[in-house]
Order: C-alpha cells, then structure tokens, then sequence
C-alpha cells in the first residue's frame, strides 16, 4: 500500500447499488448503519443525479457526478447499471476501479451476458462478492494485485 504522511490511503464506500436501464433498484447495500428512510432518500438522489446517462449507459464510458459531498460512480455492464458512491482520499479514481471490480466479478459471476435475470438469479451470490469486496466500507485503493487475484480465486467458488 502507498503511505501519504504515514496514513494508508483508503476511500470509504457508502453504498453499491445495481439498477437496470430503466433505473429500477435489483441490488442495493448501503455500509454503516443508515436509517430505510434515509436509504430510499440517497438512492433516490443517485438515479435523480445520473437520470439522463442510465438509459444510454455502456460499457467502458465511466460517468461522474457528485452529490452531499460524495462522489458518485456509475458504468454499465450488459444491460446493468453499477453504481458506486464514497468519499476519502482518491474518492473517484477508487470508485472508479472499484466499479470495474465488481463488472468483472458480475461478467464472471454470471457467465453469459449480465442481465436482470442473471442478477435476480445470482442474488445470494452477488451479496456474498459485495461483502467479500467492500466489507464495511473501507477499500484500500493500492492493493489492486490483492483485488484481482480476490477475482480469480473467487470465481469458481460462489
């Protein structure tokens, strides 16, 4: 890990949610303890944030918008949209790979296209790779070699 003043240099994750490209809710976990009011009013606020881009999402173009000072991820694989929101140190270049973590662990996890079917069918399994991933919140953003051999030893066995 890379020290800046002797302090890991970490980002926290506030929440992981997967919509479709309607921007219905298939998957959503906040970290920490939130109130449910207080959950539906952030997720509302993430698909009011990025609205114009869900529809015409796709893979590999990355979008970024900022929201009650978190930044908020979101890229697309299939006919899924991830969406990632935290502060800290590197906040959106961490949220960023973060989000291109969790397309490959859904591409591999689902085998064929990822659609809302596959991850209605792969619910369990998709909790599982969540908490294994972000845990409570904290990801550190320069154990990126830890990160993908997490993939690779995960992939056969969810």
């Amino acid at each position: 890990a890379e020290y800046m003043g002797g302090h890991a240099r970490t980002t926290m994750i506030h929440h992981v949610m997967l919509t479709n490209k309607q921007g219905n809710i298939l998957f959503s976990k906040h970290m920490g303890s939130v109130s449910i009011e207080d959950q539906k009013l952030w997720e509302r606020e993430i698909l009011h944030a990025c609205r114009s881009q869900i529809a015409v999402a796709e893979e590999g173009n990355e979008q970024v918008a900022m929201s009650c000072d978190k930044y908020i991820v979101f890229s697309a694989t299939g006919s899924i949209c991830i969406f990632v929101t935290g502060s800290g140190e590197d906040d959106e270049l961490a949220l960023l790979e973060l989000s291109k973590i969790l397309a490959t662990m859904l591409r591999s996890l689902c085998k064929r296209a990822v659609t809302e079917v596959m991850i209605i069918e792969q619910y369990s399994a998709i909790c599982m790779m969540v908490h294994d991933l972000v845990g409570e919140g904290f990801v550190d953003v320069h154990e990126k070699d830890r990160i993908k051999n997490f993939i690779r030893l995960k992939q056969g066995s969810y």
